[in-house]
């Protein structure tokens, strides 16, 4: 139940409830196998579906069919009949993130918490894998930082990735998020309990167009922002 509203998985599309299950009605995803369901507040995911009106309307972002789905935040891992995908913008765009399984393994359940993400495989049990590594966050300092910071990205401008070096002193809910010029939330970077260190992330701006960007650094009562320019 989310917000008053439920949603069945069915193998002709998504049923959606708003009395508690009581009676339902088929959505307008009416005509695909949904064999994987998930919600973050008013988004739903489907399958390789999302939907940010409780289930009312659909738009596909993932073009595979997802066995399992789970949402840690603003990330969210899909696994299919032939790899392991993950968004770091609530379901907005995906990367196959398939290193170690190889091309045959059904990925048939997903659980993760702050440090790890653990996918059930078809006759092959679980794999697990760092939270960190696969939402592309690297730890590039061994030493424990004095403050927290946030270093200019690199190149500047850029085009069309360009990275993001940040510090930690203290394990904090680490939260990095992209803004236009108007002052737009386009894409959450990061959005994690880390623990002390040096970090790099990387920011593409592939699906976006050439301007002045923000980005902005919260962890804990820390926060700052600068400015960089992608040029295309």
């Amino acid at each position: 139940v989310l917000a008053g509203a439920s949603t069945n998985v069915s193998n002709n599309g998504i049923y959606r409830s708003t009395n508690n299950g009581q009676t339902w009605t088929l959505t307008t995803l009416n005509n695909q196998s949904i064999f994987a369901l998930a919600v973050s507040s008013s988004i739903v995911f489907a399958g390789g579906y999302r939907s940010t009106d409780y289930g009312q309307t659909w738009i596909q972002t993932l073009y595979q069919t997802p066995r399992s789905l789970a949402v840690n935040g603003s990330y969210v891992f899909a696994g299919t009949g032939g790899g392991f995908y993950v968004s770091t913008n609530l379901g907005l765009t995906w990367t196959l993130k398939n290193e170690g399984f190889g091309n045959n393994y059904s990925i048939d359940a997903i659980v993760s918490n702050s440090d790890y993400v653990f996918a059930g495989t078809d006759n092959y049990s679980v794999w697990k894998r760092s939270m960190i590594e696969l939402i592309g966050i690297k730890q590039i300092g061994i030493f424990v930082p004095e403050h927290f910071s946030l270093s200019q990205n690199y190149p500047n401008p850029f085009n069309p990735v360009t990275k993001i070096e940040f510090s930690i002193p203290k394990s904090s809910q680490v939260k990095i998020v992209i803004y236009d010029l108007l002052g737009k939330e386009i894409e959450i970077l990061v959005s994690q309990q880390l623990k002390p260190g040096e970090y790099e992330t990387d920011f593409d701006g592939s699906n976006y167009p050439s301007g002045v960007y923000f980005y902005k650094l919260t962890a804990g009562s820390f926060s700052a922002v600068n400015k960089m320019v992608l040029i295309k």
